[in-house]
């Protein structure tokens, strides 16, 4: 799948991916239970930029 999007496993580790994008959803809804946002949504606007360069949305997607 990698090769797919043009990377090789070492620039960006899967299993690193699958950790970032399930540790930071649940660290964002346990600091917003605190009262805390700063930087949460610079985090996720990183992430969406990040996943629609490695998969851009097709015409009619959402």
């Amino acid at each position: 799948m990698l090769r797919q999007y043009r990377l090789s496993g070492h620039e960006v580790p899967a299993s690193a991916v699958v950790f970032l994008l399930s540790a930071i959803p649940r660290m964002i809804h346990l600091e917003e239970s605190l009262g805390t946002y700063t930087g949460h949504a610079e985090a996720v606007d990183l992430i969406e930029r990040y996943l629609d360069r490695a998969e851009p949305k097709k015409a009619g997607d959402q």
